[in-house]
């Protein structure tokens, strides 16, 4: 896995063997700007559709901002549609003191959605989620 872009908020991996962009959010999120976090995600759909990648494993253990609430109808419309055209499995990974994972740590696609989300406390468990073989490749 190589680093693709880091700036203070955020650091984009990439695998091309495992065709895997990781995405970890860092501490200084509290302090981001809204087009910051947009032009996050726009890099990470891009880099999604230019080299095909099919597996995301986003790391939010550090995530502070609100960013991700304000930018809903925004993600949905231009990130979400980019998504769609490559992704297969997103891997969310989250604090351990979250009691409560989005889908009770199931797989599930939300509305819109053409690819899967999980959501993991441990590393290797969302690791080894997202890179089992998809039977659904459209």
């Amino acid at each position: 896995m190589s680093t693709f872009d880091r700036d203070r908020y955020a650091i984009i991996d990439y695998d091309r063997t495992m065709s895997l962009i990781r995405l970890e959010w860092l501490k200084e999120t509290r302090t981001m700007p809204l087009s910051v976090f947009k032009d996050t995600l726009t890099i990470v759909a891009d880099l999604l559709l230019e080299r095909e990648v099919e597996r995301l494993l986003t790391d939010i253990r550090e995530f502070q901002s609100t960013a991700y609430v304000e930018t809903e109808t925004w993600r949905h419309d231009n990130i979400v549609p980019r998504f769609n055209q490559n992704l297969q499995r997103l891997a969310w990974l989250s604090e351990r003191n979250r009691r409560r994972l989005p889908g009770y740590g199931a797989p599930f696609s939300n509305p819109g959605e053409l690819f899967r989300n999980c959501w993991f406390h441990q590393e290797s468990r969302a690791i080894s989620w997202v890179l089992e073989v998809s039977e659904n490749k459209r």
